[in-house]
């Protein structure tokens, strides 16, 4: 069905296998911190999050050899702490990326225990994120002008993306603008005559 219906790669992610599976998703997007849509703009944050639900689908399929289907949203989760592990790894915050790392090596060592979990699914959306990060997400440099008490440089960064950056660090724009990646997405829809039809039956599929 994905072969034929390639918009079920992104529709997946927004069905659940039941109740708990889709408040244990809910939980877990409450529990990311606040900069990474408020200090790194929500226009990053949706981007990474959809991609992510692609590539976790894409990657549990291919893996899984097209023998079983995947619901929920793990894969957009995962591509928010891929995402989150890069700008801390830019921003020089070694331990906090650390942590995302040993929280994604417990999340696949649970997968394994328990069953039923796609590990393929949650290490392709991290993957996913990381991509995102890389290529659109903001780089970090010293500021010498944010340690002067009395410069002029004016700080716009929220106080928790402040406080995971640190003192004299400034977000600078990452290595291709957003709108670079959209564009891709819609010159791809286009150029292939399989994939026109998939932002409308997107929207079928979600009931709009």
């Amino acid at each position: 069905m994905a072969r034929a219906q390639p918009h079920r790669y992104i529709t997946a992610g927004f069905l659940h296998g039941g109740i708990v599976h889709l408040l244990l998703n809910m939980d877990s997007i409450r529990r990311m911190p606040d900069w990474l849509e408020t200090g790194l703009g929500a226009g990053l944050y949706l981007s990474t999050f959809l991609t992510s639900i692609v590539t976790g689908h894409i990657s549990h399929t291919y893996f899984d050899d097209f023998k079983s289907a995947c619901l929920g949203a793990s894969g957009g989760i995962m591509g928010l702490y891929g995402l989150m592990y890069v700008c801390l790894v830019r921003m020089g915050n070694s331990r906090a990326a650390w942590l995302v790392l040993r929280g994604l090596a417990w999340l696949l060592v649970y997968g394994f225990a328990l069953g039923g979990i796609s590990n393929a699914a949650h290490f392709g959306g991290f993957l996913g994120g990381v991509v995102m990060g890389i290529l659109f997400g903001p780089r970090y440099r010293s500021s010498y002008a944010l340690l002067r008490k009395n410069s002029l440089e004016v700080d716009n960064s929220p106080r928790d993306y402040r406080s995971v950056m640190g003192l004299g660090t400034k977000a600078t724009s990452g290595i291709f603008p957003l709108s670079v990646f959209w564009a891709v997405c819609v010159l791809s829809l286009l150029s292939q005559p399989r994939l026109r039809s998939a932002p409308l039956m997107a929207l079928r599929g979600l009931g709009l």
